[in-house]
């Protein structure tokens, strides 16, 4: 009877340590918060409301923590998150729509990332910096201007934001970036 409960007492306690080190094996990973935004800064008035982004989807599916959506106040703004990326290699894509609805072409002029990486907080919520490169944030246009609108038919370019992770976290990692893209009109010829 004495050696079956040792046997029941040191099977809860591997259990226990198992359930443990699932817990911090699946607590190992990187979530990366953005944001991209249309700055209209050096367009003409006219494009004060007329372009902006029409449409967020996450392209790449790895867990239901990557979610992404646009602004509801503000249509020049977007937001997304990428999480649990855990291996090497392990990566997120974001696609979005930029529809012009004004009757000038819409030249895509600067596109410019930020982005940085904190250790995620401690039992107290303390965050320390670590390696900039634990992840790499990358971003591509299929094409350089946005066509204009044709009747109520607004011209679209699509931007892809593809957040991949560099290095396997030996801890929960949260990393953050913005992404800032200029507008302004240009006389179609």
């Amino acid at each position: 009877m004495k050696n079956r409960k040792l046997v029941i007492v040191a099977f809860l306690l591997a259990a226990c340590m198992m359930l443990a080190i699932g817990y911090a094996a699946l607590n190992e990973s990187l979530e990366v918060d953005g944001t991209a935004e249309i700055r209209k800064d050096a367009a003409e008035s006219v494009y004060d409301a007329n372009i902006y982004f029409t449409n967020a989807e996450v392209l790449t599916v790895v867990a239901d923590k990557n979610t992404t959506s646009i602004n509801a106040d503000n249509k020049d703004k977007v937001s997304f998150t990428a999480g649990s990326l855990a291996k090497v290699g392990d990566y997120v894509e974001f696609r979005y729509e930029v529809s012009n609805f004004n009757t000038d072409l819409a030249a895509l002029l600067t596109t410019t990332l930020t982005a940085n990486a904190t250790l995620a907080k401690d039992d107290n919520g303390t965050e320390s910096s670590i390696d900039p490169s634990m992840f790499t944030v990358t971003y591509e246009w299929d094409k350089t201007t946005v066509s204009p609108a044709v009747g109520d038919q607004p011209g679209k370019a699509y931007l892809t934001v593809r957040v991949t992770l560099n290095e396997t976290p030996q801890s929960y990692i949260k990393g953050s970036f913005t992404l800032t893209i200029g507008v302004t009109s240009t006389d179609p010829q």
